[in-house]
C-alpha cells in the first residue's frame, strides 16, 4: 500500500470537508433537537404497499400461464422423439426430425422471450413501487427537517440460513434507535398511494 499516497488522498478529503464547511453549520445550528437521521425497511414497505402484492400475483399467473405453453411444447417434442425412435431407417426419421429440430427452436424462442418479459415486468412493478415510497420519504423528510434516511434491511424467517446471515452482515445501520425507524410512517402514507398497475393493465 502506498502509505504517502493514502495520507496525501486524507489531508484532500479533510481540506474539502473542513473548507465546506456547510455539512456541519446546519447540525450546530438547529435548535429544536430533532432528530435529523432516520432509517427505513423498504421490504415491510414494499410487503405493506395494496398494490405490490396484488401485480405480484397478477404476474405470476401470468408466469404459470407461459411456464404451462412451455411444458406443452416439451410433451409435443418427448412424443415427437418417441415417434421417431419407432423408425430405424434415418430416411424414414429425417420428416420427425425435422419436426422434433422446428418444436426446440420454438421452445427456445419463447423461454427467452417469455424470460425478457418477465424480467421487465417485475422491473416496472418494482419501479413503481420505489417510486412512491420515495416521494412519500422525500417530502416527509423536508417537513420534518431530515437529512438522511438510511435503508435497513432484517432478515427474514423465510430466508434460507446464508441468505439470512449475508442480510445481517450487509446492513448499512449496524444499529438505531426505534424512535429513527420511518417504517411506520411511510408504510400508513404508502396504502394512500395508487395501486402499482403494470403497463398495458
Amino acid at each position: 500500500m502506498n502509505h504517502k499516497g493514502f495520507l496525501v488522498g486524507m489531508g484532500i478529503a479533510a481540506t474539502a470537508l473542513l473548507g465546506a464547511g456547510f455539512l456541519l453549520e446546519p447540525v450546530s445550528a438547529v435548535q429544536d433537537n430533532k432528530p435529523r437521521f432516520y432509517v427505513l425497511n423498504v421490504k415491510r414497505v414494499f410487503d405493506a404497499h395494496p398494490g405490490f402484492k396484488a401485480a405480484g400475483d397478477e404476474l405470476k399467473a401470468d408466469v404459470q400461464k407461459k411456464e404451462d405453453e412451455l411444458r406443452g411444447l416439451q410433451n409435443a417434442v418427448a412424443a415427437k422423439q418417441k415417434e421417431g425412435a419407432r423408425f430405424k431407417n434415418a430416411e424414414d426419421r429425417a420428416p420427425i426430425e425435422k419436426e422434433i429440430n422446428d418444436l426446440q427452436f420454438r421452445f427456445t424462442k419463447m423461454q427467452r422471450q417469455y424470460r425478457e418479459e418477465m424480467a421487465k415486468a417485475e422491473a416496472e412493478i418494482v419501479s413503481k413501487v420505489y417510486a412512491q415510497m420515495s416521494t412519500v420519504v422525500a417530502e416527509w423528510a423536508k417537513q420534518n427537517g431530515a437529512y438522511l434516511v438510511l435503508r435497513i434491511d432484517e432478515p427474514t424467517a423465510d430466508m434460507p440460513e446464508d441468505a439470512r446471515v449475508m442480510t445481517q452482515m450487509s446492513k448499512q445501520v449496524i444499529y438505531h434507535h426505534a424512535n429513527l425507524d420511518l417504517t411506520d410512517i411511510v408504510i400508513n402514507e404508502v396504502k394512500t398511494q395508487p395501486v402499482a398497475n403494470r403497463a398495458g393493465k
